[in-house]
């Protein structure tokens, strides 16, 4: 056009803002760009001028032109464009105002920590407004000496405050991207964004819990109000235990602001107990030496840096055999917590799993602290469905050898089971709460106590307690059970030594007895005497010739007057 040539018609003449206000057809410079930076202008050259126009309609509908200057702009305190600054005006529809679009963009550079920043900044503008924003120029990746250097961008030292400790110190990160609004009349940065990456690592937990390998991406918004101000975003990084990568995560949202850390397995990854005792334990917990290989393809870590606090759940379904084929638990899992006090730690945790015997599961846990007998001591119970006494001795019996069943308790069925043993020593206790329907009163609870003596060989020991308990009265017995083996004949024998708080009377104590053992029409009228019950003792022996033979001896107080006290002698066979 002719006003062009007129503005090139000599390489040497000085282009003023006039002549660019007349090529954008009366557009002003700050249409373009915030007054602020239009006022300080100086130097112009015009780099090129391109347009799209339709002969026929004589419509413009893309104007755009590049302009250098030779001064700077200090956009905010913490940012200011070095002079040298390339302007791109552009007019979009320039002709029809309804939908007419302008266009401002400007290529400078910044320091930050002494590094050049290259940045783009753009404004669009419309009839709702306009926005301002500053970014790090497409295919740059730029490198500064600390993460800090870029976070001091959104906030002073009080912001840094909010932030974990370590986290603004990373040092040597690599920005790829790079976004920072702002508001140019008022010389404020409102909002900052970006992605990095860097090799380097953050100390979380000093001596502990070390992340590296970082990716982050976060938008600070609202950095003028600290009331306000969000960071919300990701960071992913990795944790090493031994040569096994664990995933890290910090997912902030607005509903979520805190810094908490998750880590877990990669997929198709696996981390054995071992791994895991030689990098987190410090030594404050052993491993049982036959612990065996436990792989945990199932791991969760959370951490809180600000409280320096470290939990660590994992689960694996590699078996422990703990007799060969016979006795095997699995499904183990490990919860184990960290916390500091000052330069101090406790680990604290437990083990957990399951066993299974006569098709019921039961529900293990061991504390990880505690190695008694330099082994772990599980415990675990459960209620279960009615299980036939019997139907538990034999399962124990192809476990541990014979375990030969009390006469006396023959017949009942386990209404709950549990048991405790240790995995270095072997030694089993089941404890079992056994009831006969028949008996609804009657509550028996039995401890059959197995001891590891050699590789193979384990001895049974049964002992136990009674409860006869109705709507008025409560009987307790303790129960000890002797087997002997005289000429090829074996004798199982049960003494049951009874203890009360509130002891019953002579007459309320026959009665109970013999209308459980049936025999309540034949007592004699003489025996309804309301005597102290003091000391009593059931004997049950049977041998495999002949029936249950019982045997009662009871002892009661009588008191006829003051110092008149009189002891009564009951046997019963």
């Amino acid at each position: 056009s002719s006003a062009a040539s007129d503005v090139y018609k000599r390489q040497d003449q000085k282009v003023t803002a006039n002549d660019i206000v007349y090529l954008l057809g009366g557009a002003t410079l700050d249409g373009f760009f915030p007054k602020v930076l239009t006022d300080a202008l100086d130097g112009f050259s015009l780099n090129g001028v391109e347009t799209i126009f339709d002969t026929q309609q004589k419509t413009v509908t893309y104007f755009t032109t590049g302009v250098s200057v030779t001064n700077g702009w200090p956009i905010a305190p913490k940012v200011s464009l070095k002079p040298g600054l390339q302007l791109g005006l552009t007019l979009v529809n320039p002709t029809d105002k309804a939908n007419r679009v302008t266009i401002g963009s400007l290529a400078a550079t910044f320091d930050i920590a002494g590094v050049a920043i290259p940045i783009l900044a753009g404004a669009t503008a419309t009839s709702d407004g306009s926005t301002w924003t500053l970014g790090l120029q497409p295919g740059k990746t730029v490198t500064l000496p600390s993460f800090s250097d870029l976070l001091e961008l959104a906030g002073g030292t009080e912001f840094m405050a909010t932030l974990p400790a370590g986290l603004s110190d990373i040092p040597k990160i690599e920005i790829d991207t790079l976004s920072v609004a702002f508001e140019p009349a008022k010389k404020e940065l409102t909002q900052l964004s970006f992605a990095l990456q860097t090799a380097s690592s953050w100390p979380v937990i000093e001596n502990y819990f070390t992340i590296q390998q970082f990716q982050i991406a976060f938008d600070i918004t609202d950095l003028t109000d600290p009331t306000k101000r969000l960071i919300l975003g990701d960071l992913y990084a990795v944790f090493l235990v031994g040569s096994v990568a664990l995933m890290c995560e910090i997912q902030k949202t607005a509903e979520k602001p805190d810094w908490t850390i998750t880590a877990g397995l990669a997929p198709g990854t696996v981390l054995n107990l071992t791994q895991v005792a030689a990098k987190l334990f410090e030594d404050k917990v052993t491993l049982p030496d036959d612990v065996p290989q436990i792989s945990f393809d199932v791991l969760s870590i959370t951490v809180v840096p600000e409280k320096k606090s470290f939990d660590f759940k994992a689960g694996s379904n590699s078996p422990w055999k703990l007799i060969g084929d016979k006795l095997v638990i699995d499904k183990i899992g490990v919860a184990f917590a960290r916390t500091q006090t000052g330069t101090d730690s406790t680990i604290t945790g437990q083990v957990a799993s399951t066993l299974t015997i006569c098709g019921v599961d039961l529900t293990l846990k061991a504390s990880l602290n505690d190695t008694k007998n330099s082994g772990w001591q599980f415990s675990g119970s459960t209620g279960t469905q009615p299980i036939p006494i019997g139907t538990l001795i034999k399962e124990l019996a192809g476990i541990f050898g014979d375990v030969p069943l009390p006469s006396v308790l023959t017949g009942l069925s386990v209404y709950n089971l549990a048991v405790d043993f240790n995995t270095t020593s072997k030694d089993f206790t089941f404890h079992c709460v056994l009831k006969d329907t028949a008996l609804p009163h009657l509550t028996v609870d039995v401890d059959i106590i197995i001891t590891h003596k050699t590789k193979t060989e384990y001895q049974t020991e049964f002992k136990g307690t009674a409860l006869y308990k109705t709507d008025t009265k409560e009987m307790e017995f303790v129960l000890d059970f002797v087997e002997v083996v005289a000429d090829k004949d074996k004798a199982s024998t049960t003494i049951a030594t009874y203890k009360a708080v509130s002891p019953p009377t002579l007459s309320e104590l026959v009665q109970a007895v013999s209308k459980g053992l049936g025999f309540e029409s034949a007592l004699p009228g003489a025996l309804n005497i309301d005597a102290a019950l003091t000391e009593l003792k059931l004997q049950l022996v049977k041998t495999d010739k002949d029936p249950l033979k019982i045997e009662a001896a009871g002892v009661f107080e009588l008191t006829f007057g003051p110092g008149d006290v009189w002891e009564l002698y009951l046997s019963y066979t």
